[in-house]
């Protein structure tokens, strides 16, 4: 009996990224990607977007650079006890073990105040993509993507929100405009054909990307 309920017990569900099996593997697998040589840089920068943020809104920004120095980090197991008052890569790195450890903004960046350039991260992919000719046949393409993606220190709820929605957040005590931090999920791609000309810009469906922190991109 006791065999058969182990049998059926089910195992813990991961609730970060950390949690899920060979996740480090993974990671490092990924860090260990080269970055943008010469003639890479140089599409990255040609194909670049142009982001448009709403009046007042905060900035693109560097992880490193912008965000951690205003972090703690906190054990999610220990009632959010503090691990870390002063967050930099060295400590991220030395802590990677705890599993359920997590970063609290403590206080915005502002990069207009400070000065600061905003960021964009820029990365290159190649691949060979089959499609469908209509004659029963496929051909392969070797297309180039660039994917730039935009870090926020937070983000709000889609802009344009009804007014009696945007109220009844508010006297509940939860704010529309920072309605959670680091907002990763915002990215523009550019995909190039074989002659290194635009061909297409996919629609990231994300409702993040239409947040109150990005309100156009094109080329």
């Amino acid at each position: 009996m006791t065999s058969m309920l182990a049998g059926c017990t089910r195992p813990p569900t991961p609730w970060t990224f950390a949690d899920f099996p060979r996740f480090r593997e993974f990671r490092c697998a990924e860090e260990s990607n080269h970055t943008p040589n010469e003639t890479e840089r140089f599409l990255l920068n040609k194909f670049r977007p142009r982001i448009v943020v709403a009046p007042g809104a905060s900035w693109p920004i560097n992880f490193y650079r912008d965000y951690l120095p205003n972090t703690v980090l906190r054990d999610a197991d220990q009632g959010g006890r503090i691990v870390a008052k002063h967050v930099t890569r060295d400590v991220l790195q030395r802590e990677e073990r705890g599993l359920h450890f997590y970063l609290d903004l403590i206080q915005v960046p502002d990069l207009r105040h400070e000065g600061k350039i905003p960021v964009i991260y820029g990365r290159i992919y190649r691949e060979h993509v089959a499609f469908a000719n209509g004659r029963g046949e496929t051909d392969v393409r070797a297309l180039t993507f660039l994917k730039y993606n935009i870090v926020f220190a937070q983000s709000g709820l889609p802009a344009g929100l009804p007014w009696a929605y945007d109220k009844g957040l508010r006297l509940l005590g939860l704010n529309p405009d920072d309605w959670h931090e680091l907002d990763n999920f915002c990215a523009v791609h550019v995909v190039l054909n074989e002659a290194e000309e635009p061909v297409a810009v996919p629609s990231d469906g994300s409702a993040r990307c239409r947040a109150k922190n990005v309100i156009h991109d094109d080329l």
